[in-house]
């Protein structure tokens, strides 16, 4: 059995200038070979084993798109340490509230290192508890010595952490073990039908599991060239990323649903580019939907762009990475069934006058089972080799059910195909950042004005974007200004989660819908809101 540093150890070895990484900055590459990964890894392992570290010891790693970012990684991972990636502090987010949440997240972690850049050092040490982390910067590594061979994993020792995008609440860690990285990577790279010498071109951030895993882990472990621009240069120029495809001859790149639409919108006249040889768009992250392939096909066709290359997976941190995934060079399937139906009985029609298509996310890879809890329609649960033992330092028990881990989507299956639904937990997805509706709702009622527990949040599918629109419902008590309020609210949501609401839609008192258990109906509210607010 492998573990997550024996390939590349072993490459190393027979072939040490071949590129693994390149960076793009500034339209600048920077290549990264495997003597020069070693090099910069060893550094870490290095100052990491002399101020102290100790196998197990978690390292949280925040730095931009930089070699530095992943020699910080694979040096923890030399060093026997387990590495997370973080993200830092937008402009747009109040620095206090920032780190007052990863304060929590640091203490419930119990110490370890944090390596970021300079220039993040003070805030740090401004804001997280005395002595808890020990600080480290790139400046730090520059100088060390080179570490003396590397650690030994494992198998079911947890390797890495993975943690979740919520930010009011504390973040969950995902635990990883050596085994269920390589396994996972080995079962999806068959399904993909990933060649040696297949390059993977991204714009993903690392920190997210979709980066971290298919721009990061794949190449480290399976030796794929990954190429990867930052993610604020491609939001600035997206096609950018076509260009780099043509130029590296990309053959595989992860996108989530949004950034199909993005790009199709971005599209200029003057743009061409040759994308005929990618083998695969795949489109992860969010829910997968039709009219966004329809148009990013219609807008990339004379750019050799055919429907067999657009598809789709189904994945998430906690099974590392793929659940499902879709034929590779054949169309992806998809299905008509009854909204009613889906909605309202939970069970899959194929008539009615209220036929939505779904696409499919595809069957379960190699070691994956998938079943549907409580009927025809319901939540998803997944089993195999790969799927996590449990979060980092928490009682996990409530996750399972009989040996399955409850994903909280919903969704149902169709010839073994699996079509995804929807999140169970009120979730919002705006652009591929995700946001849990209670967690907006309970910073909604801290706003003076508003009256208590009559606060909604909605995600409405849009299709021009691709994504939801995050919608805001509330009651007033009539104590503050309307004007007032609303700031309030805008200020709130975005200097503490960063989260823009698309509309905010103030009602009578009663307005809003509740449940027969009391709770506030959120189905029953969007629909209500696109009947009176839509059309606005």
């Amino acid at each position: 059995m492998s573990s997550i540093l024996h390939n590349f150890l072993t490459r190393v070895e027979s072939d040490r200038d071949r590129e693994l990484f390149t960076i793009i900055n500034n339209n600048s590459p920077v290549s990264l070979t495997h003597r020069q990964l070693l090099d910069g890894g060893s550094r870490y392992a290095s100052i990491l084993k002399n101020r102290g570290a100790n196998p197990g010891d978690v390292v949280l790693i925040s730095l931009k798109l930089e070699p530095d970012f992943i020699f910080a990684f694979l040096g923890s991972l030399l060093a026997g340490c387990v590495p997370s990636m973080m993200p830092f502090p937008s402009a747009k987010q109040d620095p206090a509230l920032f780190w007052s949440s990863h304060d929590d997240l640091f203490r419930h972690i119990g110490g370890g290192f944090f390596i970021t850049f300079d220039e993040n050092v003070e805030q740090v040490q401004a804001n997280i508890t005395p002595d808890l982390l020990t600080i480290l910067t790139p400046a730090d590594a520059a100088h060390a010595s080179g570490h003396a061979g590397a650690y030994e994993w494992t198998d079911r020792e947890i390797c890495c952490l993975q943690h979740s995008s919520g930010t009011t609440g504390l973040k969950k860690g995902v635990t990883l073990t050596s085994r269920a990285i390589v396994d996972q990577l080995d079962s999806y790279a068959a399904s993909l039908g990933l060649e040696d010498d297949d390059t993977i071109v991204s714009w993903l951030p690392l920190y997210h599991d979709m980066g971290f895993v298919a721009t990061l882990l794949m190449p480290l472990v399976r030796g794929n060239h990954s190429v990867i621009m930052s993610p604020f240069e491609w939001l600035m120029d997206p096609v950018e990323l076509f260009r780099l495809i043509e130029r590296y001859d990309g053959k595989f790149v992860w996108l989530p649903n949004f950034a199909f639409n993005h790009l199709a919108r971005s599209m200029r006249g003057t743009d061409n580019v040759d994308l005929s040889g990618v083998k695969a768009f795949i489109n992860c992250s969010e829910p997968c939907k039709v009219e966004t392939f329809d148009t990013f096909l219609a807008t990339f066709e004379r750019f050799g762009v055919r429907r067999e290359q657009l598809q789709v997976s189904y994945a998430m941190a906690e099974t590392v990475f793929a659940v499902t995934q879709t034929r590779i060079g054949a169309p992806v399937r998809s299905v008509a069934v009854s909204q009613r139906a889906l909605r309202e009985e939970q069970r899959i029609s194929l008539e009615g006058t209220d036929l939505i298509r779904l696409l499919s996310t595809g069957h379960p890879i190699d070691g994956m089972e998938v079943r549907i809890v409580g009927g025809e329609v319901g939540e998803i649960a997944l089993k195999g080799d790969f799927v996590f033992g449990g979060y980092y330092k928490t009682d996990s028990a409530q996750a399972f059910q009989d040996g399955y881990y409850l994903t909280g989507d919903l969704g149902f299956l169709v010839e073994g195909e699996l079509y995804v639904l929807g999140r169970t937990k009120d979730m919002i997805i705006v652009l591929g950042k995700n946001f849990f509706a209670n967690e907006i709702e309970a910073i909604l009622n801290t706003v003076a004005g508003i009256k208590p527990g009559r606060a909604v949040a909605l995600g409405i599918y849009n299709p021009e974007i691709g994504s939801e629109d995050p919608i805001i419902v509330a009651e007033l008590d009539g104590s503050a200004e309307v004007k007032s309020i609303r700031s309030e609210m805008k200020r709130k949501l975005e200097s503490t989660i960063g989260l823009v609401p698309k509309k905010i839609a103030f009602v009578e008192p009663g307005w809003l819908v509740k449940s027969t258990s009391g709770k506030i109906s959120r189905s029953e509210n969007i629909s209500k809101y696109i009947r009176e607010f839509a059309s606005e």
